[in-house]
């Protein structure tokens, strides 16, 4: 007789078809990224040449860079979004809370060896992480203890249930953008958060959402 499938299996199978899901997902992101990317690049060689032929002002010339401008913009979304599909789902424990996320520039590509802290409603930094070669960063906070994320932790008591940080992204010892969104710091929860660098120097959010894992399109 069969043994009966536990909880537990289930859970199992479930998350190695969702994790499958992502990898298939990931290499579709890629594959139009290649396809898309290469379409830009003919469309800028033909604005080049319509340019030469016709003057940058010219009726055909704008259509030209209209087209270019959106199929740019295309690609730029779907780096974001293979990004994106390659941060592996886990699990935040009952007496932790985690901040993770993206920042990104001005093209969505990721931003790399950037530094993310977390501050405190004093000013105080409770927790950093360092951005990887695709721009992710993960800061994990212990709730009612000390600081999980590289950098100062939170002093005496450490992180509360409740308390909130705002992020504040930095490279070579230069402020980059301080963000404006308060984040809930809640046992068992994690937030994620992406920031997207306008220019150089200053940055915006453009994207917030909690839960974990990331969100999934």
């Amino acid at each position: 007789m069969p043994s009966p499938i536990t909880g537990s299996d289930l859970e199992q199978r479930f998350a190695s078809a969702f994790t499958a899901a992502d990898t298939s997902r990931l290499a579709g992101l890629t594959q139009a990224q290649r396809i898309h990317g290469a379409r830009s690049a003919t469309l800028e060689r033909e604005r080049g040449r319509i340019v030469t032929k016709y003057g940058a002002t010219s009726p055909q010339a704008l259509e030209a860079a209209r087209r270019l401008a959106v199929e740019q913009a295309l690609v730029s979304q779907l780096i974001a979004d293979a990004m994106r599909a390659a941060v592996a789902p886990f699990d935040v424990a009952g007496d932790a809370a985690v901040i993770h996320g993206f920042v990104m520039q001005a093209d969505f590509t990721g931003l790399a060896e950037a530094q993310v802290s977390a501050v405190g409603d004093k000013g105080v930094s409770v927790g950093r992480g360092d951005t990887n070669t695709r721009g992710y960063f993960k800061i994990s906070f212990g709730i009612g203890g000390q600081g999980r994320g590289r950098g100062p932790a939170g002093g005496p008591g450490g992180v509360q249930p409740g308390n909130t940080v705002r992020l504040e992204v930095s490279q070579n010892s230069k402020v980059l953008v301080r963000d404006d969104q308060d984040l809930a710091l809640e046992g068992g929860r994690a937030v994620y958060r992406e920031i997207v660098l306008s220019a150089p120097g200053s940055g915006r959010s453009v994207v917030s959402a909690a839960g974990a894992p990331p969100p999934s399109d």
